[in-house]
């Protein structure tokens, strides 16, 4: 159905526009077409949940060669950390001097498996089985490393990091 409204042109002359059903379709096609371009800039949760993966298995890897500088560059500001056995560990400086005296005094075997990986926006949460093995650097102790990690992770400009990070031992399924 068209529709003609009288619209002024110079000199106070008024002249019909003609308006259509095709104009109004096109206009909530052009404001349909601008919001799905926004919903576009969202993150695709697939590539989130790899970056996250990638991030897990660099902090296996800094595991097993000791890479101290690669282990503390996986955490966020602020942080808190909570390994198996021991208090919270919430400042650079402490996460430094304990992964330090961990690197420097147990060859770690270990693989982490996230069972669970759920991402929201900015924020993902990972669960996962830690399991392999420690041996004391003068090879007289060893240790079965058997944990549950919880971690949360917040994309930062630089990627993806680690916010918090907890470790319980599976005591019952050792």
């Amino acid at each position: 159905m068209a529709t003609y409204l009288p619209v002024s042109t110079q000199k106070g002359n008024v002249s019909p526009i003609f308006f259509s059903f095709s104009s109004t379709v096109m206009r909530i096609f052009l404001i349909l077409a601008l919001f799905l371009t926004s919903c576009s800039n969202r993150p695709d949760p697939a590539v989130d949940e790899q970056a996250i993966l990638a991030l897990i298995e660099q902090m296996e890897t800094a595991n097993r060669t000791g890479d101290t500088e690669t282990w503390l560059g996986s955490f966020d500001d602020p942080f808190w950390y909570m390994p198996a056995y021991q208090g919270a560990v919430t400042s650079r400086d402490s996460l430094r001097a304990m992964t330090e005296q961990a690197f420097s005094s147990w060859d770690v075997d270990v693989s982490i498996e996230a069972q669970e990986l759920r991402v929201s926006q900015d924020w993902a949460h990972a669960y996962s089985e830690v399991r392999g093995t420690a041996m004391s650097k003068d090879r007289t102790d060893s240790a079965t490393v058997n944990l549950k990690q919880l971690a949360v992770y917040r994309r930062t400009e630089a990627g993806w990091k680690i916010s918090k990070l907890m470790l319980s031992p599976n005591l019952w399924d050792m």
